[in-house]
Order: C-alpha cells, then sequence, then structure tokens
C-alpha cells in the first residue's frame, strides 16, 4: 500500500487517514505506530512515521480508534 505523502493539500491528509483506517479495519488487532508504518511504501521512514501518527491521531479524534498504553508503548485499534 502506498501512503500519500503530499502534505500541501488537504486531499492528500484526507487520503492518508483514509489508507490507515482501512489498513487498520482490514487487518484488525492491536497496531503502534512501527507495525503501520512497515505495512506502507515510502522512502523516508521520520516522515512516514509523523504522517501515520497524524492520521491516527485523527481517526482518535473523531472516536474511530481507541488507544491504551502497555509498557510504555501505545497502541490503537479499530
Amino acid at each position: 500500500m502506498k501512503l500519500n505523502t503530499d502534505r500541501a493539500t488537504e486531499a492528500g491528509f484526507k487520503e492518508r487517514v483514509a489508507n490507515v483506517r482501512n489498513l487498520f479495519c482490514a487487518e484488525g488487532g492491536e497496531w503502534t505506530v512501527d507495525r503501520a508504518a512497515s505495512r506502507f511504501s515510502s522512502k523516508s521512514t521520520k516522515a512516514k512515521r509523523q504522517q501515520i501518527t497524524q492520521a491516527i491521531a485523527a481517526l482518535e479524534g473523531a472516536g474511530l480508534l481507541l488507544s491504551h498504553t502497555n509498557n510504555g508503548e501505545q497502541y490503537w485499534q479499530h
């Protein structure tokens, strides 16, 4: 799956959020940022992690993801 890295447009952000939502729904289970990042192809790991974190925050803010912390690592699930 490709993560849209066009940060300049709102459409690019919406597409990233939709891609992360679809991934979490399709595979289920608990997710970390690293697990999600491993499912997307992109050149810059740091930028990819930041974009996934932003998408997760948007989904959590909309009430579509639940989160919890275990041993200092944060997990999300749909």
